[in-house]
């Protein structure tokens, strides 16, 4: 045997891992090596909480900023937009039905009322319905163009036909104009109405949507869970290290320590802030805000499907009544429902205008009952005088129903005051996060930075 073959021979066969070895090559041997791998790690999980941290954060204050300057506004802007198209064909139809009638109660061969006054503040209502539209249009939603079309197109087929119905009853003809009435109404309830009713739907869904998001503990559990990580890997790096250096404290360790506690309990008090805020802006006051919005387009639809029941009387469609009855006792429903659920909410600023409007309602709705029950009865005339005689219980309960709810014009009531309280709410989450994003990716460049220094003035001593 040769002394190459001995030398070979006598050599023991390697045992170390192969991961042993490329992590060898990588890093080096022994402490520096491991040293080198804690830094990387250390520096891959400052990385990551900055990337992780950064994006929830991002994530949760756009969806708080969307729930309190997007989607809110936009459902109101959908409810204007109902609001407007049904005021509009409430004061138009009851002028008409007034001139179709001689003004209830007149003596005979007294000329009809002019309908003038309420042309122009129909002409006014159906302006703003356009300009409403054209809000909601800059902001598309998915399946929003289709309600959106419809609501364009027929809101100038719809200022037609009144116009067609004005003529005509300015002519004198009645059965003529009760016609063209009659289909100018049917624009209005059978298309614009529906569609601006999908559309304040879909806009309330959107807000939903941004609300969960907002509120939702996947992301943050997530954040969370990563920085606990980064502070395990960091506890057993650091007490390594000093086991092996005989140094108790590292400066540039201690450094990536603090910054990794201060972001991440930032991170997680301002979510749990903005987090009760935002549940506080929903619960307290866009529910209730979608509550009230709904109730009165309730009170809306229960004033005009009346309003429609005596078109077909004058008409000779009488039939339907049973059937508009029908309808008007599930809307009926719907409408204490969503009182009941407004007052549930607890909004106290809203409560006392719920109290009255819950009062009102009751008392309205059987006066209701007891108008479609005259027509069933064949007292038709009854029937009109009772629906659209001026200051009759009919008109005067729907005035003060929706005073307690939208209040005059819109502006005031029990919706109102849930507005203000969304509002408040919601800014203050959406303000919560100002500032987070930039500290917690300050934070991860400070954890890189505190990691890289202590680390290489341990690698130092090794040089």
């Amino acid at each position: 045997m040769t002394a190459l073959q001995t030398r070979t021979a006598a050599r023991p066969a390697s045992t170390a891992p192969a991961g042993a070895g490329r992590r060898a090559r990588l890093f080096g041997a022994g402490t520096p090596g491991r040293i080198r791998a804690l830094l990387v790690t250390l520096l891959l999980a400052s990385l990551a909480w900055g990337g992780v941290g950064a994006w929830t954060v991002a994530t949760h204050s756009a969806a708080a900023a969307s729930v309190a300057y997007t989607d809110e506004p936009l459902s109101l802007h959908a409810q204007r937009l109902y609001q407007d198209i049904a005021n509009g064909d409430l004061l138009i139809t009851t002028a008409f039905l007034k001139t179709s009638q001689g003004e209830l109660g007149t003596q005979p061969g007294t000329p009809p009322p002019s309908t003038l006054a309420a042309r122009r503040q129909f002409d006014a209502y159906l302006s703003d319905a356009a300009k409403q539209l054209a809000v909601l249009d800059a902001t598309p939603r998915p399946g929003l163009a289709g309600p959106a079309a419809a609501i364009g197109a027929g809101l100038p087929a719809y200022s037609r036909d009144v116009s067609v119905a004005a003529t005509v009853y300015a002519q004198n003809v009645t059965p003529a104009g009760d016609s063209a009435m009659e289909v100018a109404s049917e624009d209005a309830n059978q298309t614009l109405l529906p569609q601006a009713q999908a559309i304040y739907n879909l806009e309330n869904a959107a807000e939903a949507a941004s609300g969960e998001q907002a509120t939702s503990l996947v992301t943050v559990i997530a954040a969370v869970g990563l920085a606990l990580l980064a502070a395990v890997a960091l506890v057993i790096g650091h007490q390594w290290l000093a086991r092996r250096t005989r140094r108790t404290v590292n400066v540039g360790l201690a450094v990536t320590a603090l910054a990794l506690v201060v972001s991440g309990i930032w991170l997680t008090a301002t979510f749990a802030a903005a987090r009760a805020d935002l549940d506080a802006a929903i619960g307290q006051g866009a529910r209730p805000a979608q509550d009230v919005a709904q109730a009165s387009i309730d009170v809306q639809q229960l004033r005009g499907d009346s309003l429609v029941n005596v078109i077909n009387v004058i008409n000779s469609t009488s039939d339907a009544g049973s059937a508009m009855a029908q309808v008007s006792q599930a809307t009926t429903k719907d409408l204490a429902a969503r009182l009941a659920d407004a007052a549930a909410a607890g909004n106290t600023a809203a409560a006392g205008d719920l109290a009255k409007a819950r009062t009102t309602a009751t008392s309205w709705n059987r006066v209701n009952a007891q108008d479609y029950a005259l027509g069933e009865h064949d007292q038709y005339a009854n029937e009109q005088q009772a629906v659209i005689g001026a200051g009759g219980p009919a008109s005067a309960g729907y005035a003060a129903l929706q005073d307690d709810l939208v209040g005059v014009n819109g502006a005031g009531g029990a919706l109102a005051a849930a507005q203000d309280t969304f509002n408040e709410q919601a800014t203050a989450a959406a303000g919560a996060f100002g500032g987070l994003e930039a500290g917690v990716i300050a934070a991860a460049g400070l954890m890189a930075a505190g990691a890289a220094w202590g680390l290489d003035r341990r690698l130092a001593e090794y040089r």
